[in-house]
């Protein structure tokens, strides 16, 4: 039974005044601390850019098998991920016993052979499919405008724990930003009811942004321990 919906933010845009980040960094902090979790609206986000980018999803998981196990994610978590063939160890809202029911491909933020930290926990090459065209520029352009994004509501955030606003930018001068791009199969209506494409977890890190497509299925468990649907809305991210 629902028994709240997630609320929605509209945060003014791509370059909100003063008195607008102002307003979105109280409804924020007060989403944040009620509720865990929001949609934000008005983003600033080009609807092109994020419906591109699913587009190039799609293209990357309809290639063959053993295409896409040739880029096997590797020791710097960047790759292709197969379906059944991971379980997460981490979680603290269940005990996980069975593999996500999905795949996806990892990507990070690029880092120079050349550059000193190459080859540290994290920073080593991506991977990406040579049978797609134009793959790379898309995604890299997507990275590109969600991690400006990510930047501006860092700041909101900020202003939410009554900071200065740019007084966490220096923690995220060179970010570890992620992209998964993620496919969950159809799986039988008779699977067991601990089977999830993707099951119960918290993220790493200090902020996600979740782009939906239709079919939808996220669900977010809130401060009472109750779970809430999380459908898809146009023009949103989560």
């Amino acid at each position: 039974m629902l028994k709240a919906k997630l609320p929605i933010i509209d945060v003014g845009g791509a370059a909100p005044r003063k008195a607008t980040r102002v307003r979105v960094a109280a409804d924020l902090d007060q989403a944040f601390r009620e509720t865990g979790f929001c949609y934000v609206t008005n983003t600033g986000v080009r609807a092109g850019d994020v419906q591109a980018v699913f587009a190039e999803s799609r293209r990357f998981h309809a290639l063959a098998t053993v295409a896409k196990q040739s880029l096997a994610v590797n020791a710097f978590h960047r790759g292709y991920i197969a379906s059944g063939s991971s379980v997460i160890k981490s979680s603290s809202v269940a005990t996980i016993t069975r593999p996500n029911l999905s795949e996806s491909l990892m990507v990070m933020h690029e880092v120079d052979p050349g550059a000193p930290e190459y080859g540290e926990p994290l920073q080593g090459p991506n991977q990406w499919p040579k049978q797609l065209p134009g793959f790379k520029v898309a995604v890299h352009g997507y990275m590109h405008t969600m991690t400006a994004f990510a930047r501006r509501l860092t700041r909101l955030i900020a202003l939410a724990l009554a900071l200065p606003e740019h007084h966490l930018d220096g923690y995220f001068d060179a970010p570890t930003t992620w992209l998964r791009l993620l496919h969950y199969p159809p799986q039988p209506c008779a699977d067991p009811q601990d089977s999830f494409g993707a099951a119960p977890h918290t993220d790493y890190g200090f902020l996600t942004i979740l782009a939906q497509d239709a079919p939808g299925g996220l669900r977010v468990k809130l401060r009472d321990g109750g779970w809430l649907d999380a459908p898809p809305l146009p023009d949103t991210f989560i």
